[in-house]
């Protein structure tokens, strides 16, 4: 044991795997060699208790890779009497009790040296070989072209991305389950599910994509497609639909303020206001101007600020980090010449940071009700569920327009679109 660390005798082992021979037709003795090793690797790991090694699907396919197309159907047959639930020690079992076959009906060529043999032969020297009616049998790989390996140990695919291995197998028609060609996965004989990283799908480990890449499952459905919001900057003269609100949550309420966004096809709310409030729900990734994988789910009351507002329901709020959402300032002295806005019950607001975005799903409480307008471009009022609003768009501004797109997809759309074709 080196160094007295197993991980050392174990790596060891897997990187002989990965650099052991072809087995030919009819080469016993190169396949009891690999049965030796295989048998060998199998016992280190259990003598370890390494049983997430042993239940490894990807050790288990290159060695399966290294065996000729008659041996791997015959190991196909073991897995359909075992349903194909097999590991490295079934594989192991199988290939020992192959072996033992080998060495009955083996030969050992030797050369034929006796002086009644030179005779006739003129003196050379004649081997006798097992004899075999195949031919041989030369690997070839599906994904490169190359006849020195197999694709399960094609280096170019490894050294490709995930996106770009699913993409290259379909345009290939090589099935994402055994990684062979003929079929698809629909059709696929194989049962095997990746198994890494305890991923239950039907796609061989080698187009697994790592959840340290945010890779979300199959089975995650997004609500929403693709939202885009505009925005102007702080220096911009034109007045965006900002109101003081109200919000309700298991921990209290909040005066806060909210931008009225009819742009946006989802509601929003900063994470820390939800949390304050208590606030949760279903954990769903969002993609927004950066990747916001806790994202979640809620729903919460909500009211204006004025005297009687009556309280709303909000559903499907989705949090993040920060809204970043422009502050803005409404002091109701400088529109006291706008003679349409005298008497409206609406509150002063100094640096005003929306802190919740309210979008078309939620449109019930920021749709217009009442609205009062007066000369071109002047600024306008509307009364929503939620109180009246000031709201303008002044010729003179020379505004700076942010867009961003808030995109809850899933990072593997692509790769379910590809999957979903061959399944």
């Amino acid at each position: 044991m080196r160094f007295g660390r197993p991980e050392y005798v174990i790596g060891s082992l897997i990187n002989k795997t990965q650099n052991l021979q072809f087995v030919r037709d009819g080469d016993f003795n190169n396949f009891v060699k690999f049965s030796c090793h295989v048998n060998n690797l199998v016992a280190t790991l259990e003598q370890f208790e390494a049983s997430n090694h042993l239940n490894n699907l990807f050790p288990l396919e290159q060695l399966v890779g290294k065996l000729p197309n008659s041996l791997k159907l015959q190991w196909g047959q073991k897995m359909v009497l075992k349903g194909g639930k097999v590991n490295l020690k079934d594989f192991g079992i199988w290939a020992n009790e192959l072996s033992s076959a080998a060495c009955y009906v083996s030969q050992r060529t030797f050369p034929i040296t006796t002086h009644h043999q030179k005779k006739f032969n003129n003196s050379r020297s004649e081997n006798i070989l097992v004899a075999t009616n195949q031919a041989k049998d030369d690997p070839k790989c599906l994904y490169c072209n190359k006849t020195d390996h197999e694709i399960y140990n094609c280096s170019i695919l490894k050294n490709d991305s995930i996106d770009i291995r699913w993409s290259k197998l379909y345009k290939t028609k090589i099935c994402f389950c055994c990684l062979k060609t003929g079929h698809s996965k629909r059709f696929c004989r194989s049962k095997q599910r990746c198994g890494f990283e305890g991923c239950k799908l039907r796609h061989h480990t080698l187009l697994h994509k790592s959840k340290v890449s945010n890779e979300l499952s199959h089975t995650e459905k997004i609500d929403e497609s693709v939202q885009i919001v505009c925005l102007t900057n702080n220096n911009s003269k034109v007045l965006l639909r900002i109101a003081p609100i109200k919000i309700y949550g298991p921990k209290g309420y909040m005066n806060t303020y909210a931008l009225f966004d009819e742009g946006s096809t989802i509601s929003l709310i900063e994470s820390q206001i939800a949390e304050q409030l208590g606030l949760s729900g279903e954990t769903k990734p969002l993609c927004m101007h950066a990747y916001d994988e806790g994202s979640k789910c809620i729903n919460m009351k909500i009211s204006g600020v004025h005297e009687g507002a009556r309280i709303f329901q909000m559903s499907g709020l989705r949090t993040v980090t920060n809204l970043s959402l422009p502050s803005q300032t409404i002091e109701m002295d400088n529109f006291k010449g706008y003679v349409h806005l005298q008497g409206l019950n609406i509150q002063d607001m100094v640096d005003a940071n929306p802190t919740v975005l309210i979008g078309q799903d939620n449109i019930h409480l920021t749709v217009a009700r009442k609205v009062y307008q007066g000369s071109e471009h002047s600024p306008i009022a509307t009364k929503t569920n939620l109180g009246w609003v000031i709201h303008s768009n002044t010729s003179e501004s020379d505004q700076n327009i942010y867009s961003f797109h808030i995109c809850s997809c899933d990072n593997n759309d692509e790769l379910n679109r590809l999957d979903m074709r061959q399944g």
